[in-house]
């Protein structure tokens, strides 16, 4: 098996930044009325969003019969 070493930056920069905007998304929704909430919206949609992307990356990779 052969692993590729990575850091500890690459392996959590991406969940990091998932969190982050989550939270801002929960901050915007309580602060902000009108517009506030569609961006809030967007922003709390970004883990449904990083699943989906990474199932799609799979498919593409795997193949439909896999």
């Amino acid at each position: 098996m052969n692993r590729s070493t990575r850091t500890l930056t690459q392996i959590f920069l991406a969940p990091a930044i998932i969190v982050v905007v989550s939270l801002v998304g929960l901050v915007l929704a309580l602060l902000i009325e009108g517009r506030g909430d569609i961006a809030a919206a967007l922003a709390c949609s970004a883990p449904l969003a990083a699943v989906l992307w990474a199932l799609w990356r799979k498919f593409r990779a795997n193949g439909p019969g896999a």
